[in-house]
């Protein structure tokens, strides 16, 4: 009798921590928001003006920048031929052709947020260089088996870059960065 009390008291507990880890951080389990506090304001005197409202339109952000939160680069390393692009979706979760500039990043330059197909790095713009040559790809896939620095390129992409010697070596040295 001990022991199943013990038990249903574990899958409670373990019940309880799962719905407490699943709430939101702005609600309760019982899915209340907490009471936020009233804003302060400013009491004016009697018979004083009150203070003027600002009904400006909201000023431009300036200081953002469209590189924020990316790796910091420039990144030396290899690039790689995929062979893989048949137009299905790969983790940006958007159709890629053979055809396309379209290139996969390594995992170490892969910035997560939330799952697997969200990354703040899917649909930006590099600029890979080798052989005096320079040519923009959309990162489109992650490259799982890629070391740092490296990406996989589509086919366009890499034929564009590669000499007779990379083709025969599986690999182009370059350097790339955001642009």
């Amino acid at each position: 009798m001990k022991a199943s009390f013990a038990l249903v008291l574990i899958v409670l507990l373990a019940c309880l921590s799962i719905l407490v880890d699943a709430a939101p951080a702005n609600e309760t389990i019982s899915g209340k928001r907490p009471r936020e506090p009233k804003p302060k304001t400013k009491k004016h005197k009697k018979g004083g003006k009150k203070p003027k409202e600002d009904t400006s339109s909201p000023k431009e952000d300036t200081s953002s920048n469209k590189f924020a939160g990316l790796p910091k680069g420039p990144f030396r390393s290899t690039a790689t031929e995929c062979g893989a692009f048949f137009g299905l979706k790969y983790a940006c979760n958007v159709p890629v052709t053979s055809n396309m500039m379209a290139a996969a990043i390594s995992q170490y330059q892969w910035v997560k947020v939330g799952a697997y197909g969200a990354s703040i790095v899917c649909g930006k713009t590099a600029c890979v260089s080798a052989h005096g040559k320079t040519i923009k790809v959309t990162i489109k896939d992650q490259y799982l088996n890629g070391k740092s620095g490296m990406l996989d390129l589509a086919p366009e992409a890499w034929n564009k870059l590669a000499d007779a010697n990379d083709i025969h070596q599986g690999h182009i040295n370059m350097e790339w960065d955001w642009c």
